[in-house]
């Protein structure tokens, strides 16, 4: 899924719109792309991005109405790891992330599964802040 985004966001006229948008909407404009169309075509992927991650989730786990609090945690520490707008980073983040809890729950018992992965975050954060694959400097 990773490498689709990336594709369609570097390839397709869309998805440079939605780049162009994201970065400065003041000259996006200036250059003919419709902003807000643009803002609602994002969103629409967002959502079924989203929607698609909820069902496999859904599929796969029980959930009951407070459970997108965990999933919103690990995220979270993925992207700090990977760094602002970098979509392959985030994949790697993401298994680095996932390899930690694994490896830390094999290890020293799942009581302390999360705890190492934000061991891996806080690591990353003292030691490269701007993340793995930042584009941002």
């Amino acid at each position: 899924m990773c490498f689709i985004c990336r594709f369609f966001l570097k390839k397709t006229y869309t998805g440079q719109a939605i780049l162009a948008a994201a970065d400065n909407n003041q000259i996006a404009e200036l250059m003919g792309i419709h902003v807000n169309k643009t803002y609602g075509i994002a969103m629409g992927i967002a959502l079924m991005t989203a929607g698609t991650a909820g069902i496999l989730v859904g599929m796969t786990y029980n959930f009951y109405p407070t459970a997108g609090t965990q999933y919103l945690v690990i995220s979270f520490g993925v992207v700090v790891i990977a760094g602002m707008g970098s979509i392959g980073g985030t994949l790697a983040a993401g298994i680095l992330f996932a390899l930690a809890q694994l490896l830390g729950a094999h290890f020293m018992g799942i009581g302390v599964q999360m705890l190492d992965g934000y061991c891996i975050l806080i690591l990353m954060l003292i030691f490269r802040p701007q993340g793995l694959f930042s584009k941002l400097q």
